[in-house]
């Protein structure tokens, strides 16, 4: 049934997210990486118009040093920064990935390259649409633990910044909602959609075509 195909789905996507989001963490954090080293009141200044008063301090210069400074300032914790929309978004993601795919293979469960690949984008597409809005959760609540808050008195009065803090996932929604607005849960929509449908239609029609031929070579066999 598909909802076997989504509990199905859902609980792989659920244990695989678990098992690697300190490694997604890490790359957050190599990707958020701002000057290196000491950080000056003109260049504190110059950052913020890019940031939005949000300034890396000593970016991570390798996989080791980036846990170990995670741990020393926020405990393991701060390694599943944003684990709670992480695995909210997950489950549907992963399960209407399935479960659209199942209803597919009801229709025809040889599917060639072109069906399969258009199945598996669509199924992408829709699912990632779904769940953009928790992704953005994850993304802002995994960029806060990188982020130093700095005051008048260690880079001046000209140049003071405050981060924005979240102290969970319902209270990064609310804070979203009322200070920026609902478009902003949908910032970088497009190319994440864009993506996830090259990914997913991608998998999906080499998994089916793979499917196939060892199917083919399987029955091949019991036939000589």
């Amino acid at each position: 049934p598909t909802s076997v195909a989504f509990a199905s789905g859902a609980t792989a996507g659920v244990f695989g997210t678990l098992a690697t989001y300190p490694f997604d963490v890490c790359r957050s954090a190599f990707a958020a990486q701002g000057l290196p080293g000491k950080v000056t009141s003109s260049s504190a200044a110059s950052m913020r118009n890019e940031v939005g008063a949000r300034i890396l301090l000593n970016p991570p210069k390798s996989i080791a040093s980036f846990y170990r400074s995670m741990v020393h300032r926020h405990g393991i914790r701060g390694m599943f920064s944003g684990i709670s929309p992480a695995v909210a978004q997950i489950v549907p993601y992963m399960g209407i990935n399935f479960a659209l795919y199942d209803l597919y293979l009801r229709y025809d469960d040889k599917l060639n390259v072109g069906s399969s690949g258009i199945a598996g984008a669509l199924a992408g597409g829709v699912s990632k649409f779904i769940v953009y809005p928790l992704d953005t959760v994850k993304k802002r609540m995994q960029a806060q633990t990188f982020f130093t808050t700095f005051t008048s008195s260690s880079v001046g009065p000209a140049t003071s910044v405050v981060s924005v803090r979240y102290k969970g996932m319902v209270d990064c929604i609310v804070k979203i909602a009322r200070d920026e607005g609902m478009p902003s849960f949908y910032k970088g929509l497009a190319p994440s959609v864009i993506k996830s449908m090259a990914a997913t239609g991608f998998s999906f029609a080499l998994f089916s075509t793979t499917k196939n031929f060892l199917e083919s070579v399987h029955d091949s066999q019991i036939k000589d």
